[in-house]
């Protein structure tokens, strides 16, 4: 993979799910893929398509609940939009909140 990206490849190019790398990433809870791919220039707010839900990597990020608080502030770190909203109308904090994690969702709300 980092080859592949110092090499030019595209970090926003999308699989045949139509997910972008990022959010794959994030959906796997792999911070160091997350950093490597934010490092090569992925945008933090592309979403999966409609059918698979419009989700951005900070969504997934807070399926993962607290498991997911140092994916979510590196994505934020690095201009991560925390108002997106998902096709069933959910930001990443109401995500976070339906994971039963309070601390991120505070986080994604921008609360301390």
């Amino acid at each position: 993979g980092r080859d592949l990206l110092e090499a030019g490849a595209n970090a926003d190019e999308r699989g045949a799910s139509g997910a972008p790398p990022l959010v794959l990433a994030a959906r796997a809870g792999s911070r160091d893929v997350v950093a490597l791919l934010l490092d090569a220039g992925a945008d933090p707010d592309l979403r999966t398509p409609p059918a698979g839900g419009s989700n951005s990597a900070l969504h997934e990020a807070a399926r993962r609940g607290d498991d997911g608080i140092a994916i979510a502030e590196l994505l934020l770190a690095r201009g991560a939009d925390r108002a997106v909203r998902n096709a069933a109308g959910k930001s990443a904090a109401d995500v976070a909140a339906e994971a039963g994690s309070r601390a991120l969702a505070r986080l994604l709300e921008g609360r301390p």
